[in-house]
């Protein structure tokens, strides 16, 4: 475990350095949770979406100077969260929205909620790409990718309420229980299902596979001095 987490070979830190940005993710992390608890009641649940465990382990990863940990939230964070970042930003300036943002844009939303959302969305990508530069980038990052988002498909499927639709496991993405109610109830099945799962572990895995298959060569041309670590 402890040659998972910890990687030899990278930059030597201050570790009041490293706690820092560690402490700083997990502060934003418990952030979340405190106003959607104070807001929403408490829903556990909502910890296991996808972006907030990120948060997580990228605190591990910058404290543990963790290659894998890092390389790993790289390769699935940049296809489960592209979507989303450009949603915003259409929405933001053009007022255009494929749905999976348009909630954060009701003014009778609590501010702080959808504020938090944004910060959380537009840290893990910068923060993991400061951290493989910083510790290196690990080939095996693609196999622990692999291993833990059926992991957490799975997990989001039997301990969610499926209203919510938690990584979106249950109906795609753009479409919202408060106003597509209908279109959704009426392809359930193959929503809602076990089906529909599969159909997201088999897309997230071949998606992550792609980033994987790209990030390394763009890596390699972009930013030779960054080891590369089995």
């Amino acid at each position: 475990m402890r040659i998972l987490l910890t990687n030899k070979n990278s930059v030597n830190l201050p570790t009041s350095y490293r706690l820092a940005i560690a402490f700083l993710l997990f502060s934003i992390f418990l952030a979340v949770q405190i106003a959607n608890i104070f807001f929403y009641g408490v829903n556990l649940g909502g910890l296991l979406w996808y972006c907030e465990v990120a948060l997580v382990f990228l605190a591990i990863a910058y404290w543990r100077q963790s290659a894998l940990i890092a390389s790993t939230i790289l390769v699935t964070a940049i296809p489960a969260q592209f979507l989303w970042i450009m949603d915003f930003f259409l929405n933001s300036f053009f007022g255009f929205s494929f749905g999976r943002t348009e909630w954060m844009f009701d003014p009778t939303a609590p501010l702080i909620i959808p504020a938090l959302s944004t910060v959380v969305h537009f840290v893990v990508i910068p923060g993991s790409t400061y951290a493989v530069w910083l510790f290196g980038f690990s080939k095996s990052s693609l196999r622990v990718a692999l291993l833990a988002t059926p992991i957490l498909l799975i997990a989001t499927f039997l301990l969610t309420d499926p209203v919510l639709n938690r990584n979106c496991v249950f109906f795609p993405c753009d479409l919202h229980m408060t106003k597509d109610a209908t279109f959704i109830l009426q392809y359930s099945p193959p929503f809602f299902s076990v089906w529909y799962l599969l159909y997201n572990i088999v897309f997230w895995m071949t998606t992550i596979t792609l980033s994987f298959k790209i990030i390394k060569p763009t890596i390699k041309r972009v930013a030779p001095k960054i080891k590369h670590i089995p």
